[in-house]
């Protein structure tokens, strides 16, 4: 009898290995091959959650979006299981009103670089931005970079005499409206799209129409300074003197699916009311929108600009959901700013908002399905 047991107890056991074995193998499907180091899959499954990278070989599932927050308007971002770099600034390092210790966000510019990305896209070149693209490169010198010609321009004077793989996209001094020329299927079953538009700017008639008080534009007690003070150890950050005002505004679409995703990491006058010499008035950059597939998810800039500018934002892209960036660090009471200004937009054209927050949401993944139904 206690043989029959144990024979059994066996063949139950051989059965589940094979079960946890065939599961293995059907989750292995959903990855990209190859396989990457320790630090990365830690890096990885960090950034990116346990449930979506394989503990074997760090790839992550090929069948999810996954935007992964390090501050400011700094993603790693998931796409078709390739890893990207959007922005290279880490809100840690000293730079204008931020300013903590690695402590604070749970990480640093090494943790970042160790994510092992295939390319890093530049949204613009000030320090809370590009801030720490020069440790990163340090870390991971071939990595290829995209961005404006003034974008290029700045990294490889800084990095100098080190040579960089920074690829122009749009010829210096083009004009707002402008779109980037992308090299063919440069992310596998992903169409990138960028549009040259203005900087955010602050405000002319701050009574009337404010700004959502971010750090940046009401300066305040936070807890970051206070629990978390640099040690002195932190990267000085860079800010490229030429690029720093030159923007993109970015849309990811996902061939296959009704999904795509845009991200805007400053927010800028598009009404044609403020030009700025030499690059045009602002009002190019609607009708390039309009050509564009629908944005579903939108990754929006709230800083320094007067509130109408994010209406002018969401009237332009119409997403179905509108997640805020750039608000942080101690900027959890900015989401009733934000839920009121929503509620000035036509009910149609409003969209659902999640709101992030420094410092829980660093590094803690929004993952989108992109052939769900609520896409279409």
């Amino acid at each position: 009898m206690q043989t029959k047991w144990r024979v059994k107890a066996l063949l139950t056991a051989v059965s589940a290995a094979l079960t946890v074995g065939a599961a293995a193998d059907a989750l292995a499907a959903k990855y990209l091959p190859g396989k990457q180091s320790r630090e990365t899959i830690a890096a990885r499954q960090k950034w990116f959650g346990l449930d979506n990278v394989n503990p074997r070989t760090g790839q992550v599932r090929t069948d999810r979006v996954i935007m992964s927050w390090a501050g400011v308007s700094t993603f790693a971002a998931a796409f078709n299981g390739h890893v990207i770099m959007l922005d290279g600034y880490l809100a840690y390092g000293r730079n204008g009103t931020w300013g903590s210790n690695a402590d604070y966000i749970s990480t640093d510019y090494k943790e970042y670089a160790a994510l092992n990305p295939e390319m890093y896209i530049f949204g613009h070149g000030h320090g809370d931005h590009m801030g720490h693209l020069p440790n990163i490169l340090e870390e991971l010198p071939s990595l290829q970079m995209y961005g404006m010609q003034e974008h290029c321009n700045d990294i490889e004077a800084r990095m100098k005499p080190a040579i960089v793989n920074c690829t122009s996209i749009l010829p210096a001094n083009a004009p707002f409206g402008a779109q980037a020329t992308l090299p063919a299927n440069l992310i596998p079953g992903v169409e990138m799209r960028a549009v040259k538009h203005p900087h955010s700017a602050g405000p002319t008639d701050k009574v009337n129409d404010p700004p959502f008080s971010t750090e940046q534009a009401v300066v305040r007690p936070c807890i970051s300074y206070s629990l978390y003070p640099p040690t002195g150890q932190e990267p000085v950050s860079f800010g490229g003197p030429t690029s720093g005002v030159l923007s993109f505004s970015w849309q990811f679409k996902f061939t296959g699916t009704n999904f795509a995703l845009g991200w805007a990491d400053t927010n800028g006058d598009i009404s044609g009311t403020r030009p700025v010499a030499g690059l045009g008035t602002g009002a190019e950059v609607p009708p390039v929108y309009a050509t564009w597939p629908h944005t579903n998810v939108l990754f929006g800039s709230i800083a320094v600009s007067p509130r109408r500018i994010f209406n002018q934002q969401i009237t332009a892209i119409e997403p179905q959901l509108f997640i805020p960036i750039h608000h942080d660090p101690c900027a959890f009471d900015v989401k009733r700013e934000m839920d009121n200004q929503m509620d000035t937009l036509p009910a149609a054209l409003r969209p659902q908002m999640w709101y992030i927050s420094d410092p829980g949401d660093y590094h803690r993944p929004i993952v989108f399905d992109p052939t769900s139904p609520a896409w279409d």
